[in-house]
């Protein structure tokens, strides 16, 4: 019973959290990094200039 819940938890937890700029940008992952930056500036109550953007690559 313990298992099941541990599993259950740590799963729920993966979803909530998104991967990270990071590793999105090693696996070449541009255009989900540009939209993860954005969301976590919009977040913060700050914006993100769209060159920083287009400089990720």
């Amino acid at each position: 019973m313990f298992l099941l819940l541990s599993c259950t938890i740590i799963e729920q937890v993966v979803r909530v959290f998104p991967e990270s700029p990071k590793w999105l940008l090693s696996t070449g992952r541009y255009e989900e990094t540009g939209r993860l930056l954005r969301n976590i500036a919009t977040t913060n109550g700050r914006g993100l200039s769209p060159d920083y953007v287009v400089n990720l690559k």
